[in-house]
């Protein structure tokens, strides 16, 4: 229950944040936020399935892909052979 509640708190945050710097709230970072959150959880098939959605409309965002080759060698091998 409490990393619901952190998860909740730290994307409210962000979005508090950007709305008020007066920028809209961009998906693909709140995705990426999202992963980052899964991953801390030890939740990898999410984190993978986030990072995987933002590279599919952004495939040049190294960012991403670095996150996501991060939570891939956490992984066990078995669990990420899908597409």
């Amino acid at each position: 229950m409490k990393k619901v509640l952190w998860i909740f708190l730290i994307i409210f945050l962000f979005v508090a944040n950007h709305a008020c710097a007066g920028e809209g709230v961009n998906k693909e970072e709140i995705k990426a936020l999202l992963g980052e959150t899964e991953m801390v959880n030890q939740n990898y098939p999410d984190a993978i399935q986030q990072y995987r959605d933002i590279l599919k409309k952004d495939p040049s965002n190294t960012t991403v892909r670095t996150k996501l080759a991060d939570v891939l060698s956490q992984t066990p091998f078995h669990n990420v052979l899908y597409f």
